[in-house]
């Protein structure tokens, strides 16, 4: 699955997206102002151009969450957002078997007892 064309297409856009929040923090306070400037630039324009009140309300909710200053984007939000981005980039934990058997015949019963078990649990 980690191999595949769209999986790497969606880890290069997390590394992207972590990229450019490492840009943001690399280049504060001026980033933090130019950001919060541009979420209340946005508002008001869609606002002045009668926008549609979903995009209106998505970007005053944005405004709101937006960090209350640039020591709090450093430490608290935009930190977090790259680390999350970083995550999400790299490769999956592989799954293992919840519950390994020693042998085939093990492996039918806890099948068996499970399937046993979704048949008795349905009809209540």
């Amino acid at each position: 699955m980690s191999d595949e064309p769209l999986e790497q297409t969606v880890r290069a856009d997390y590394r992207r997206r972590a990229q450019l929040m490492q840009a943001r923090l690399d280049a504060l306070p001026k980033s933090y102002f130019d950001e919060r400037a541009r979420l209340t630039k946005e508002v008001a324009d869609l606002r002045r151009h009668n926008g549609p009140l979903r995009e209106i309300k998505e970007r005053e909710r944005a405004l709101e969450q937006f960090p209350r200053d640039a020591t709090a984007a450093v430490q608290i939000v935009w930190t977090q957002r790259r680390d999350e981005m970083l995550m999400r980039a790299d490769a999956p934990v592989p799954m293992h078997e919840p519950f390994p058997t020693a042998s085939g015949d093990d492996r039918r019963t806890h099948e068996r007892n499970f399937l046993s078990l979704l048949l008795c649990l349905s009809p209540g």
